[in-house]
């Protein structure tokens, strides 16, 4: 068999494991995501499929934007009014440009979802495949190296997670790389490893860090082994010069995101991981035949043959040193490329560590430190844990170098290197999760959301909100990334979305569709947000009739009736929109949205009385207070109206709370926007949002009006009030899957602790 059709067959048998693997996937690619239940447990797999959401919706929409106005990208169509809201995920635009043909066929963002999920097992196997048939010569090491490269337990831990699983240019770029270096390149491939890079930095930012830190530390040991002529390094500096100004101009939306006032500031970044517990992500199994059961406890252990197979050509290199003979070109490759990975993997080894080492009762910085002070935004990455998806691609890459010098050790043994490719293939197919990844109906449960977009999309487009719209982070991920979803069929502005960064607005929205159908409610997002649309989903028949009564009184129009959602029209007005700009706008301003004045009031004048109907019990869950509703009539018996009715809070009119326990401590104090003004002389009814303290007990709640003045309340001469209550804790029948998405909520980056080994 010439060395040409092998290496043919070796790919047409790569495209094969990649059917086999995503056969479901490729079956419904436009109706079906992920099954991640089955394969990660409920625990788990239920808020993966919210990133799946999210993540088809970022496809789709950096595609539709990028091609009918590139200039509002990042002003994506969810969470309106808010700006460079894409800018709260990766924006994916490396993954949208490799799927763009798809769009000749179809412009479901689900199906986008899956063929960019298809292409990166493909693409990673014909990388790996590439480096490994370029070193050692063999297009049978090669299409075993590719196989496992495709199955490596990492890729099964962040399926759900498409802006991580697209790491498949990696190889592809160390490659090139080594090539380049070793003076073996050209100026096409120069420009391939730009395009390569390119395309993997604007893939991801965590994969933007990986491919750059290990492109590095291989570069570098390349280096000392090669001594590469200046032109060399000059071809390698110019391959990353474009790669790198993309990189830094499409970063500086996220600068701007996280240093507007309107947005919250990133979660606390973790400091540090045991070398024991990075060990154990990685410790070495012999699982055999894993299946999803298997695979659900584990992170990104390296299989057992996979290690020994990455462990051969070192041991190979030491035995040409010893026989002090000039290695030919293949074994130099091996060696040059073999020690340039164990750079790559030992400088992601020391990245996984975090921030800081413990010793003894120091904790000594370490390199995560120093790149934190000198790279942008390397100090917002989170769960360093996930550094070890570098060493999860060198690893395969080694092992292929390693089948290639058992091929060559058996060369002139026709036999026995026949016996021992087949040995070793055999071994890697059940040391290495091979099976076909499973998936679900990707509407199911969800077909009133899906049938009201259809009908949306054949109206005129106008802004829209879904409900119920719920304050729970559960709600949000499950529903909220539904929404987002379905609005790919029409690409209408929604005030509902999905997101880890999620805008000021986006919870002021929130409370005010709380009043939702009563005609205040109406107004006021009609004011700002030019509110076309209202999807109802009712939960009960009382909510049923709010809805009728509303379309009675001509608050808003019935347009279509389903039996699992209503869509109601918003009557035009001439104050629609008007308080949208001031609403997505940054800047500071001097006046409410009612053109109320933000001085000081004159606290001693500012007279009235307030009452409240609280419950009589409050919850809270793993230390967060669930929230509660509480119905406030507030009073105003002064000459001067009190502002409460914007985004801005400087000068506003909020209500405070304490919470004291029965010792008199004050367990929790902290202010509820009221979301309306309160004209003088008048009296108004509203609802605001109130939290407990996490901790049980009864507490008597302390209620007075403030008005916010920089970092400082000044109290109204309003009487408080008191209201005695409960706070206990409550665990719904769910309650591990609603803890977990109350954990990702808060740092949708965590590993579940049923992954950590």
């Amino acid at each position: 068999m010439s060395r040409r059709f092998a290496t043919v067959a070796a790919i047409v048998a790569l495209l094969g494991l990649t059917i086999y693997q995503n056969f479901a996937i490729l079956s419904c690619p436009e109706s079906c995501l992920p099954d991640y239940v089955s394969m990660h447990g409920p625990e788990v797999g239920n808020f993966e499929l919210p990133d799946a959401r999210l993540n088809s919706w970022i496809l789709g929409w950096v595609q539709h934007a990028g091609l009918t106005n590139p200039s509002r990208l990042f002003d994506a169509n969810a969470f309106f009014p808010a700006r460079n809201t894409l800018a709260g995920s990766e924006h994916m635009i490396g993954n949208a440009l490799l799927t763009l043909p798809v769009r000749l066929f179809s412009d479901s963002a689900i199906a986008l979802h899956q063929i960019a999920m298809v292409l990166s097992s493909g693409l990673l196997g014909l990388s790996v495949f590439s480096f490994v048939l370029w070193a050692g010569r063999s297009p049978w090491a090669a299409l075993l190296a590719g196989a496992a490269a495709m199955y490596m337990p990492w890729r099964f831990s962040e399926v759900g997670h498409l802006q991580l699983l697209s790491a498949q240019w990696i190889p592809f770029g160390w490659l090139l790389t080594t090539r380049l270096l070793m003076g073996e390149g050209s100026r096409r491939e120069t420009l391939l490893l730009s395009c390569v890079v390119g395309i993997q930095l604007l893939t991801s930012f965590y994969l933007a860090y990986f491919v750059l830190f290990s492109g590095g530390c291989l570069g570098l040991a390349v280096a000392i082994q090669c001594r590469p002529a200046i032109k060399n390094i000059v071809q390698l500096g110019v391959a990353h010069a474009i790669p790198m100004v993309l990189l830094i101009g499409l970063s500086l939306p996220y600068v701007s995101r996280y240093s507007a006032f309107r947005f919250a500031s990133p979660q606390v970044i973790p400091q540090s991981t045991p070398p024991e517990l990075a060990l154990s992500f990685l410790a070495p199994s012999l699982t055999l035949f894993a299946d999803y059961e298997r695979m659900a406890d584990v992170s990104y252990y390296i299989p057992l043959v996979v290690l020994v197979l990455a462990l051969i050509p070192f041991a190979s290199s030491v035995q040409v040193t010893r026989r002090q003979r000039e290695p030919d070109l293949s074994e130099r490759r091996i060696r040059v490329a073999s020690l340039g990975l164990l750079a790559a993997i030992v400088g992601a080894f020391v990245l996984m560590l975090g921030r800081q080492l413990a010793i003894g009762d120091t904790d000594v910085p370490i390199l995560a430190t120093l790149l934190a002070k000198l790279l942008p935004g390397f100090a917002q990455m989170r769960a360093e844990f996930r550094w070890g998806i570098v060493i999860g691609l060198a690893f395969p890459v080694l092992a292929g170098f390693g089948i290639a010098v058992l091929e060559r050790a058996t060369a002139r043994r026709r036999p026995a290197q026949i016996g021992l490719g087949v040995a070793v293939a055999a071994l890697i197919a059940i040391n290495t999760p091979m099976f076909e990844l499973p998936v679900k109906a990707a509407w199911r449960d969800s077909t009133g959301i899906l049938d009201a977009h259809q009908e949306l999309a054949n109206w005129p487009a106008g802004t829209t909100v879904e409900l119920p719209w719920g304050f729970k982070p559960i709600h949000t991920a499950s529903y909220g990334s539904r929404y987002m979803l379905a609005s790919s069929l029409h690409w209408n502005p929604m005030l509902n979305g999905y997101t880890a960064y999620l805008p000021a607005s986006h919870f002021f929205l929130q409370r005010i569709a709380q009043g939702l159908p009563d005609a205040g409610a109406v107004s006021r997002l009609r004011r700002l947000t030019d509110l076309r649309w209202i999807i109802v989903h009712p939960t009960s028949a009382p909510m049923a009739k709010r809805w009728d009564r509303a379309v009675e009184r001509g608050i808003v129009e019935l347009a279509h009736s389903a039996p699992n959602a209503q869509i109601y029209r918003v009557p035009e007005h001439i104050d629609a929109g008007n308080l949208l700009d001031a609403l997505a706008s940054d800047e500071a301003r001097s006046q409410t949205f009612s053109g109320l004045p933000r001085t000081p009031l004159d606290t001693e004048r500012a007279t009235g009385a307030i009452e409240v109907l609280v419950p009589a019990t409050m919850k809270y869950q793993r230390g967060t207070g669930l929230e509660s509703w509480i119905q406030l009539d507030i009073r105003n018996d002064s000459d001067a109206d009190w502002a409460g009715f914007d985004i801005q809070t400087e000068g506003l009119v909020e209500l405070r709370y304490r919470f004291v326990d029965e010792t008199g401590q004050v367990e929790l104090e902290t202010t509820a926007p009221l979301d309306i003004d309160v004209m003088a002389r008048q009296e108004v009814r509203t609802q605001v949002v109130m939290h407990p303290p996490p901790r049980d007990g009864t507490y008597t709640v302390q209620f007075d009006l403030v008005q916010r003045l920089g970092d400082e309340l000044h109290a109204l001469s309003v009487a408080s009030i008191d209201r005695r209550l409960i706070v206990e804790s409550t665990r719904a029948s769910s309650s591990r899957l609603r803890d977990a998405l109350e954990e990702r909520a808060k740092d949708p980056t965590r590993m579940p602790a049923r992954n950590r080994r």
